[in-house]
């Protein structure tokens, strides 16, 4: 899921409807789409409800593979409600057990804080060797 993909499907979407003629010359961006779907637009909605698909297969993969106990998606297309609330619907009918998603609160820094957390479980095995037995 990317602003690029929305946007590119937005966009694709507008060329084919003719009811959306006017809204094609103003340029979005793929929080105002995802806006948009929040407002009750029908063709926002289906974008995404496409892309939320796609992002709840991840999701279902991942907690088969990994069992975590949260999923968190972050940035403003990840983190956009309108988002979350779609792909935690196509979670509900899911037929595995899918761990919880929510949106994260530490925005762009989330992969420097998820680096530095790795860093710190891996120093005291590289600082201080285990003497052999």
């Amino acid at each position: 899921l990317t602003t690029s993909a929305i946007l590119e499907s937005w966009h694709d979407l507008n060329k084919t409807a003719q009811t959306s003629r006017k809204r094609s010359a103003k340029r979005l961006d793929a929080t105002e789409v995802l806006d948009l779907a929040q407002a009750g637009d029908a063709q926002a909605k289906a974008i995404v409800d496409q892309r939320s698909s796609i992002v709840a297969d991840i999701i279902v993969n991942l907690s088969l593979i990994l069992n975590p106990d949260l999923i968190l998606l972050g940035g403003e297309v990840g983190s956009h409600p309108a988002l979350i609330r779609s792909v935690q619907k196509q979670l509900e009918g899911s037929e595995f057990g899918v761990t919880r998603v929510g949106a994260g609160s530490l925005g762009d820094s989330a992969i420097l804080w998820g680096a530095v957390l790795t860093a710190l479980e891996v120093i005291p095995t590289v600082l201080l060797p285990q003497a052999p037995s």
